[in-house]
């Protein structure tokens, strides 16, 4: 089995754009000899260069997610234009899910039931009549 794992949650908007959550994340499950995909990884592909638009960071996301064979759901994920995009792919392609627990471990579980995109980096919120992903994978 390939034990690539991608990590999913909110950057923008974020203090420090969630980096440390995603590199707490990411020491975890390197911990448990996964290979992680981070997207704070793929931004330094791009030397976190500022004019770089969000959709073209999300492009290069996307290619490397479609390696992974899992994806790690970091907690605010719903709220990010890009994880809920990255879910509905993850989704799409069967990943297996794994989510946070309260004593900082991590859990496999269900696909969302329910993935909605409304908006996007190049449209505000509602300017898409809505996407919505229903079922688990």
């Amino acid at each position: 089995m390939n034990r690539r794992i991608y990590l999913a949650g909110p950057m923008r908007g974020q203090p420090q754009l969630n980096v440390p959550a995603f590199e707490a994340a990411a020491r975890n499950f390197r911990h448990l000899w996964w290979t992680v995909v981070s997207p704070v990884d793929v931004g330094r592909l791009f030397d976190n260069d500022p004019n770089i638009s969000p959709a073209a960071y999300l492009r290069e996301d996307l290619l490397h997610l479609a390696r992974c064979s899992a994806i790690a759901m970091l907690p605010g994920w719903e709220a990010s234009v890009g994880a809920r995009c990255e879910v509905a792919v993850a989704i799409t392609l069967g990943l297996t899910f794994y989510y946070p627990q309260p004593d900082g471990s991590w859990q496999q579980g269900p696909a969302p039931a329910r993935v909605t995109i409304s908006g996007g980096y190049e449209r505000p919120p509602g300017a898409v009549a809505e996407l919505v992903a229903d079922g688990a994978a």
